[in-house]
């Protein structure tokens, strides 16, 4: 196998063909006497070859520290299942799930996979914090040796910050705030300062820790156009900030509250509104899309709504998360205002008035719906989405609400929502007589996030006639294939 693969790499340019890279398979009967290091070393060494073969970024070589004790190894099988994920294309999508469960059982990953996952890490940003979790020490080791290896490292934020991604700069900036709240700001205002393409995303990573020690800070930013509407929205999550009594006081002599009467309870508007430069240095923008917003005036007025946190409702008007939603629903700018509220979730992270914009969807676009829902803990969710299910099945077309959400909720289902999920599902094969187009990419998820031991539930909505079309049974048994995986993975794990 290693010569095989070494033959492979040597031949790139050549007249020869080659295949992609393969992965060493590290058994007992191929290296005896080889220590763990040395597997790791030689791994190393064929993936620099994979280097100067062009299957994988160049490096610049830096120094190494020694391993000081062992790392917890998993079990042979567990090994060699892992071993096999990471070579074959069919269990790909697999492997955040495998990853979350052996950080689970405070095992590292096999030292002869320790290349790969640091090569992963480096193309994909996502993968990076699952793949730290089963490193252990010998992968910070090998880490040292190579330049694109260094994101696993938790270096000084001064240091690291211009080779690292947007998540990682993210994490690191957390990490800082929570240890340094006054350091962090006066770094990132250095960044601020020398970043060449004075990208105003990067201040957004004050929300970590952000309190009125930011306040300054932040009013200084509203003199900067490229800043001022980041700036805006920060000042607009601290409700003791002068900021936010400037846009009260701006916003309620507009603003009148019905309560329920004749007409249902809802907000209306008075107008005319005037436009001042004031507004402009707070992070109202003047122009307007005529076909959304045909009065200007609603337009300022939406944006101002939607620097308002859901807490100011419920406290100056005596409402819960359901009247504010009714409320704005028959208010005369209906739709706009809900828009609003859906935006404010977000400054405080309601996820009751989340809950319940989500449980009524008729005016929360799709778009808005998904990044509400991440708002949402994972118990939430399934709440949710059981909740949809009763309420609003309609089959589960691909552009459903439903099927939108379960797409989202990209993590391990539990045993009851898995069940829930399939019921219906099943209902509608017996219905329809087989799986439709729709349906599919639900099963899919199925197979990706159910319990494994429903395995045999899922493939049995495939029914015998489609199984002899060949595209359907080619969607068998390839779920066929990563259920039986998963289901050995949870076997080797288990105590």
């Amino acid at each position: 196998m290693i010569d095989e693969t070494l033959v492979r790499i040597a031949t790139v340019g050549t007249i020869h063909p080659t295949l992609r890279p393969v992965m060493i398979d590290w058994h007992p009967s191929i290296t005896p006497s080889l220590p763990l290091e040395g597997k790791i070393l030689l791994s190393s060494a064929i993936a620099d070859l994979q280097v100067r073969a062009g299957w994988t970024p160049a490096y610049e070589q830096t120094t190494n520290p020694t391993v000081t004790s062992l790392s917890r190894q998993p079990n042979a099988t567990v090994a060699r299942l892992f071993s096999q994920l990471l070579v074959s294309s069919v269990y790909a999508d697999l492997l955040p799930e495998v990853l979350t469960m052996l950080a689970a059982h405070s095992f590292h990953a096999p030292p002869e996979t320790l290349p790969y996952l640091l090569n992963f890490g480096y193309e994909r940003n996502l993968m990076r914090s699952p793949i730290k979790q089963v490193l252990g020490e010998r992968g910070e080791w090998l880490a040292e040796f190579r330049e694109i290896w260094s994101w696993c490292f938790t270096r000084p934020i001064d240091q690291a910050w211009s080779r690292l991604g947007e998540a990682e700069r993210s994490a690191a900036f957390a990490r800082y705030r929570a240890e340094d709240p006054r350091g962090a700001r006066e770094f990132l205002s250095l960044i601020w300062q020398l970043e060449p393409r004075r990208w105003p995303q990067a201040l957004w990573y004050l929300r970590f820790n952000l309190s009125l020690e930011d306040e300054p800070f932040l009013e200084q930013l509203l003199e900067d156009e490229t800043a001022r509407l980041v700036a805006a929205r920060l000042l607009a999550c601290l409700p003791e900030s002068a900021y936010v009594q400037r846009l009260l006081k701006r916003l309620k002599p507009h603003l009148r509250f019905h309560p329920a009467g004749t007409y249902p309870i809802h907000f209306s508007f008075l107008y005319p509104l005037e436009f001042t430069p004031e507004m402009a240095r707070d992070g109202i923008l003047y122009e307007h899309d005529v076909n959304v917003f045909p009065r200007r005036e609603v337009w300022w007025l939406h944006q101002m709504l939607r620097l308002v946190r859901p807490s100011y409702w419920y406290h100056h008007y005596h409402l819960t998360p359901e009247k504010l939603v009714r409320a704005a629903h028959y208010s005369e700018v209906g739709a706009k205002m809900v828009d609003a509220l859906v935006w404010s979730c977000f400054l405080e992270n309601d996820t009751e008035l989340v809950q319940v914009l989500l449980r009524t969807p008729d005016d929360v676009s799709i778009t808005q719906q998904v990044g509400l829902f991440s708002l949402l803990s994972a118990d939430e969710r399934e709440a949710l989405l059981i909740h949809l299910l009763n309420e609003y099945w309609d089959g589960l077309s691909r552009q459903s609400i439903l099927s939108k959400l379960l797409r989202s909720h990209n993590r391990a289902w539990s045993h009851s929502f898995t069940e829930r999920i399939l019921a219906p599902l099943e209902l509608r094969v017996d219905q329809l007589g087989g799986l439709t187009e729709d349906m599919i990419e639900l099963v899919d998820q199925l197979a990706l996030y159910g319990p494994p031991d429903l395995g045999e539930r899922i493939l049995a909505l495939f029914t015998l006639p489609m199984l002899k079309l060949r595209q359907w049974r080619a969607k068998h048994d390839h779920l066929e294939h990563l259920l039986q995986f998963r289901c050995e993975f949870h076997k080797a794990l288990a105590p």
